[in-house]
């Protein structure tokens, strides 16, 4: 019998009409992934009832069931083409506007919308061994800017309500893979107030949908429904101190209006394919700086933005030549 390994493991995302329904067989869209943690196993609880039937009187006796694990996490291809499955998962879906001439398409995501899309995760082991994430729903993606190596990975992270085991995926006919369009992981422009950060070392962008789930009684093991909580952006950024600029920034974090301020990050691919991340209203909190040797002096600081009346809190754009109905 041969290995079950994971090269050749397939990831398809399908649209579900709620959370306890599948996506139905001809609307997977086949794609690409690094790893899949899944979730949905279920623990065991300690049932230390007393009397009857005991070989001794310290020994564990048999444990009582407890509830499924919800949480499930992804890391995927920072590729320009497939990144818009996850974020039709993260931000629900966007608007679109076709590109002129040559031009690629654009679509715009925004964050603070009351509910997301839940999603069926579908890939197999072998050829009678399948599993499937149902009614998964986006809770938190990291992007990573720095100087390494390699092909750029996106983290997606969320809750679903069960894992489920089958012989048939019953997928139907799924879409061919769309060709990867990945950026350099090196690759990555940090703008404050419209200006790239120059002395910028490493930063981690994440937007959090601070999910909550809902215990409702299903009469089962597994989550009753899933939602989103209040939506966060943020990022430490550790930079090269070289003048006031974010200690002056982080003196007006809270003094209304004027501690705030743009930020932009853009990962830019080939042929006008980018992803543009826009927080308008930016505040950077306080900090010291460390001096910790004769060389440089490295200070990391933490950059957090919020919606106003004018502004949600985050947009993201992201430009390619994949159709308008070529996602979820």
């Amino acid at each position: 019998m041969s290995q079950i390994r994971g090269k050749s493991v397939p990831l398809y995302f399908g649209p579900q009409a709620d959370l306890k329904t599948a996506a139905v067989a001809d609307s997977y869209h086949n794609s690409f992934m690094y790893s899949i943690s899944p979730g949905g196993g279920q623990s065991f609880e300690a049932d230390p009832i007393l009397g009857g039937n005991l070989n001794n009187n310290r020994d564990a006796s048999a444990p009582a069931p407890g509830l499924a694990d919800s949480a499930c996490s992804l890391v995927l291809p920072g590729c320009l083409n497939h990144l818009g499955y996850a974020l039709n998962m993260m931000f629900g879906a966007p608007t679109f506007t076709a590109g002129i001439d040559s031009a690629p398409n654009k679509r715009v995501y925004t964050s603070g919308k009351d509910a997301l899309p839940a999603t069926t995760l579908a890939y197999s082991l072998a050829a009678d061994k399948h599993r499937r994430v149902l009614g998964f729903v986006g809770g938190q993606m990291t992007f990573n800017l720095g100087r390494n190596a390699g092909f750029a990975r996106i983290n997606v992270a969320g809750a679903a309500r069960k894992v489920e085991k089958l012989t048939d995926l019953s997928l139907g006919t799924a879409s061919t893979a769309m060709g990867l369009l990945r950026y350099a992981a090196y690759r990555g422009i940090f703008r404050v107030d419209g200006i790239a950060e120059a002395s910028l070392l490493s930063a981690a962008p994440v937007y959090n949908n601070n999910l909550e789930t809902a215990e409702f009684l299903t009469d089962d093991a597994f989550i009753g429904d899933i939602y989103p909580g209040e939506g966060t952006f943020s990022s430490p950024i550790t930079v090269r101190y070289k003048n006031e600029t974010y200690a002056n920034l982080a003196a007006d974090a809270f003094s209304g209006e004027d501690g705030l301020f743009p930020v932009e990050i853009e990962f830019q691919g080939a042929g006008e394919a980018k992803l543009i991340l826009k927080a308008p209203n930016c505040r950077v909190a306080p900090t010291t700086e460390p001096i910790t040797g004769p060389g440089g002096i490295d200070v990391q600081y933490e950059i957090m933005a919020e919606q106003t009346v004018n502004d949600p809190m985050l947009t993201v754009e992201l430009y390619n030549f994949v159709a308008e109905n070529d996602y979820l």
